[in-house]
């Protein structure tokens, strides 16, 4: 059974609380490489590769409208779903160089790396990051009335009940399906996985008592968890969050090397020039790491974060490799 143990950066909440006010110090001592007066000298469309509704597209707009308030230029933001976030990341990849057009996505970027070999791009090439703006653990959940209350006991019911646990996600591919499938192998169980063309519509139907369980970042279902409207089994982090502190952990509940978190972040066409990403990923910090962002961030269950380019750019691909491995383990196959 492959597993995978890594430090994912969520640690306790002192050191996030510490991260965020270094963070927005770092932000106010960028080096002195201000952005170039051609940039931008037109719309910057930021593409987000899912459906609407997504949490991704929920902050990307937040960070979206503070750079256009900082900028002076107007900053729009069009969802663009399919093929496992492959189309939107597609455009961005084959835009202009000129850092107009801009992706914000997460896991899945590496996700459908690993899974999609015939890509009209090259993902590890192509598309060049930028900057995060949250990490945030997942989260696994299931319907109220499911007859598991602790993770222990969902790996015990599916194990008794090969495939009849069913789950949702935004998509074959998707991060949400791939994160499952990760689990899965490294539990030993089989479940049903019924994919959808969005999170969003995933979610309803757990909502609405038509699938059984689903994994996300918890800042997408924290309301429903506190409502009572799902039911937290474990989240991902070092520690129990704050904001979700009856949820155990996943090392509590037996798992202590399944550690997926999300990561949702800026990236644009390796076209782009190299003087010109520096400086658009200093305009996406400064925005990112302001107070009234980073307080919008807080109010659900992530850690604000960013990155230099070539740290966010190690990351995803450690990422890759991790999906890589999950992929040919689990014999998933796009259709």
């Amino acid at each position: 059974m492959w597993k995978h143990s890594r430090n994912t950066g969520i640690g306790t909440t002192r050191r996030h609380v510490l991260q965020a006010g270094l963070g927005l110090a770092a932000a106010s001592a960028l080096p002195a490489r201000a952005q170039p007066a051609d940039w931008p000298t037109k719309v910057v469309k930021v593409i987000v590769p899912f459906a609407p509704g997504s949490y991704t597209e929920n902050t990307a707009r937040l960070v979206a409208a503070k750079l256009q308030s900082q900028t002076g230029r107007p900053i729009i933001v069009e969802t663009r779903p399919g093929a496992g976030s492959t189309i939107g990341t597609a455009a961005v990849a084959k835009s202009d160089g000129d850092g107009h057009t801009l992706l914000f996505i997460d896991n899945s970027f590496p996700a459908a790396a690993a899974l999609y070999k015939d890509l009209p791009f090259d993902p590890l090439r192509d598309i060049v990051q930028l900057t995060p703006v949250v990490e945030a653990p997942s989260m696994i959940y299931v319907r109220p009335d499911f007859p598991a209350d602790t993770l222990a006991q969902l790996v015990r019911y599916a194990r008794d009940n090969p495939d009849k646990v069913n789950y949702g996600s935004g998509g074959i591919g998707s991060s949400g399906h791939l994160a499952i499938a990760r689990f899965a192998e490294e539990t030993g169980i089989r479940m049903t996985h019924v994919p959808y063309g969005g999170v969003a519509a995933a979610l309803n139907d757990l909502l609405a008592g038509r699938t059984d369980l689903g994994l996300s970042t918890a800042a997408g279902v924290a309301q429903y968890i506190k409502a009572g409207r799902l039911k937290g089994l474990a989240i991902t982090g070092a520690q129990r969050h704050p904001q979700l502190s009856s949820i155990p952990t996943f090392a509590e509940g037996g798992y202590p090397d399944y550690d997926m978190t999300y990561l949702f972040g800026f990236m644009g066409p390796a076209s782009m020039p190299g003087a010109l990403t520096e400086a658009i990923h200093d305009a996406l910090v400064r925005a990112a790491s302001s107070e009234d962002v980073i307080e919008k961030l807080n109010v659900l269950p992530v850690y604000p974060l960013t990155l230099s380019t070539t740290q966010y750019r190690d990351r995803v691909r450690r990422e890759y490799e991790i999906w890589r491995r999950v992929v040919q383990h689990a014999n998933i196959t796009p259709t």
